[in-house]
């Protein structure tokens, strides 16, 4: 082969490179942003491209947070729904069923409304002292700071994440304003009056605990343990956790519905703690936070200890809404013969949901979504399922597509022997959905098929790719 040849390809790979550069409709207007080729054989690496794992936040999202809706424990210990509004993954659902909704909200109103408690109305509400509870627990359990923007002078609040801004905005629009952290406070503002909370410690939020907690000394001199995260968590350390209990039915029920429209949830929750058990808690914790080995181990354990017992305070529904064009994008790359694998943290309402949106799924596929599988019996499914699908008429396996929980894919990929089972299944589905998985699992899913399909070139991106 003439050396010439090499130099020849390598020019023709940088002239494609400056194509890529300068595809119009690959430029993004709103942040101002070209395609970029940073190498020049990006061109004959996309084309190669047989599977995409894609995460579903700020890829197939948007990435930015509206709070739209919140359910609150009122004084009788009944849950009560605030919010109005129809998301557009809702819209698509129903439209999924011939049945059009209207958005009841008024035209040009996005994100939350409720004449009912906005500006200040909850004041007046039968449930106000629920109410405040609840916003007081949104604006003081976090880890925002606030900044000042140069230009403008005005406060804005950085997070680790976007959903933790988005509660703390959406405490502050109805009334209970994050006004400013020290190492050892939180003050807020309720409907003008300030309140001073003693920041006693913070436990962290990560994937594996999926929940964090902020213990305070509050204005009345309790001390109190603010926690948040996912229902699943929170709702196994409830002091009540009979799962048929009147309001962990009607809080299910109304996860579920958020669920369905896309909706993002949290549930919050919080105990009141004594004074001498909590000083022999944190004699403990301290321990833990000056220990040289296994530091983050020993921390999370003995922060653990303390999020039991604890009292249903409500849950919060943020939307993320999906990204334009990715419906159509997705379509485009299921003609061309690309597999595409969602990997999201999400419950399977809102992950079906969200396929069906962004035209991952549709209703001629032959949905497999594991009902009422358990760790117990996913093998003898997995296999089941397996067979089904080689006998199947080829053009009803085409239409094949999985959805698989979290907890389920634990089993699977910590069994050699069945994570293959479960990798040839998936290899026959047209669309795969992973739900309620954490990065690392991601991370697994990617690697499974990247190691055990032979050719595959993988394109993996957000928490997949990152871990």
């Amino acid at each position: 082969i003439p050396i010439s040849l090499y130099v020849s390809m390598e020019m023709v790979k940088l002239v494609q490179a400056y194509f890529i550069n300068s595809d119009i409709t690959a430029y993004h207007t709103d942040t101002d942003t070209p395609a970029q080729a940073r190498t020049s054989s990006l061109n004959e690496e996309l084309g190669q491209v047989s599977y995409i794992f894609s995460d579903k936040t700020g890829t197939l999202t948007c990435n930015m947070m509206d709070f739209v809706k919140f359910a609150c424990v009122g004084e009788k210990g009944d849950l009560r729904t605030f919010g109005q509004g129809i998301t557009e993954i809702a819209k698509s659902a129903a439209a999924r069923d011939g049945i059009t909704l209207k958005d009841p909200r008024p035209e040009g109103v996005d994100g939350f409304y409720d004449p009912t408690v906005t500006d200040g109305a909850w004041k007046k509400h039968n449930e106000a002292v629920a109410l405040e509870f609840f916003l007081c627990h949104l604006g003081v359990c976090h880890t925002v700071v606030i900044e000042q923007d140069e230009k403008t002078k005005q406060s804005l609040y950085q997070a680790a994440s976007p959903d933790e801004a988005c509660l703390v905005k959406a405490a502050k629009m109805l009334g209970v304003e994050f006004v400013s952290r020290t190492e050892r406070t939180v003050t807020i503002s309720v409907l003008g009056e300030q309140k001073v909370y003693e920041l006693l410690y913070v436990i962290q939020f990560d994937s594996t605990r999926k929940r964090m907690s902020t213990i305070v000394r509050a204005p009345d001199g309790r001390i109190l343990l603010l926690c948040k995260g996912a229902d699943s968590i929170i709702c196994e350390r409830l002091r009540n956790k009979d799962s048929s209990s009147k309001i962990l039915v009607d809080l299910n029920n109304a996860l579920s519905g958020y669920g369905s429209e896309g909706l993002r949830t949290l549930v919050i929750a919080y105990s009141v703690l004594e004074e001498e058990p909590f000083k022999a808690w944190a004699s403990k914790y301290e321990e833990a936070l000056s220990a040289i080995v296994n530091r983050e181990e020993k921390v999370a354990n003995v922060g653990a200890e303390l999020e039991w017992d604890l009292e249903l305070v409500g849950a919060t529904a943020i939307e993320d809404k999906l990204q334009g064009g990715v419906a159509t994008t997705i379509e485009l790359m299921i003609a061309a013969g690309i597999k595409v694998w969602v990997l999201t943290g999400d419950k399977k309402e809102t992950a079906i949901n969200i396929g069906f949106a962004c035209a991952l799924l549709n209703s001629s596929m032959n949905l497999m979504t594991f009902e009422d599988v358990t760790e117990a019996n996913i093998e003898a499914e997995l296999k089941q399922l397996t067979a089904k699908a080689r006998n199947e008429d080829p053009k009803e396996a085409a239409d094949l597509a999985l959805v698989i929980q979290g907890h389920l894919l634990i089993s699977v990929l910590e069994d050699p022997k069945l994570s293959l089972v479960f990798l040839e299944l998936a290899k026959m589905c047209k669309a795969v959905v992973c739900c309620r998985v954490s990065p690392l699992q991601k991370a697994q899913v990617v690697s499974l098929v990247k190691n055990n399909v032979s050719g595959a070139i993988t394109l993996a991106i957000g928490d997949g790719a990152n871990d």
